[in-house]
């Protein structure tokens, strides 16, 4: 039936976008940005905002800060914006846990 098809088209756009998530410019731009100071905790894509959402851990809040100013100025992800961050008091370090967000298609838009 049409509805049938439509599902299955729906389904194979997701599918497609999932498989368009540029990895290699996600995964350079978070290594390029890599310090002894902050630590990856996780990193999740959502292909249909075309963003990806990660969470770190700093040593304290000038890495966290330098961190995500060193994303921002890399170019394959705009912007990198703080979406939380806490310190640890439980930790007798006092880490900052932080987690972001980054798209995609707008570093790719500035780009050209």
């Amino acid at each position: 039936s049409g509805e049938e098809i439509e599902e299955r088209v729906r389904r194979a756009n997701r599918i497609i976008r999932q498989l368009s998530t540029p990895w290699e410019d996600v995964f350079l731009a978070i290594e390029s940005s890599r310090s002894e100071d902050v630590t990856m905790l996780s990193l999740e894509s959502d292909p249909n905002a075309a963003e990806v959402r990660a969470s770190g851990e700093a040593r304290n809040a000038v890495s966290m800060i330098n961190y995500l100013d060193h994303l921002r100025k890399d170019g394959r992800l705009s912007p990198a914006v703080l979406l939380s961050h806490q310190v640890m008091v439980e930790d007798p370090n006092r880490p900052f846990r932080f987690t972001f967000s980054a798209s995609w298609t707008s570093a790719k838009q500035s780009q050209k």
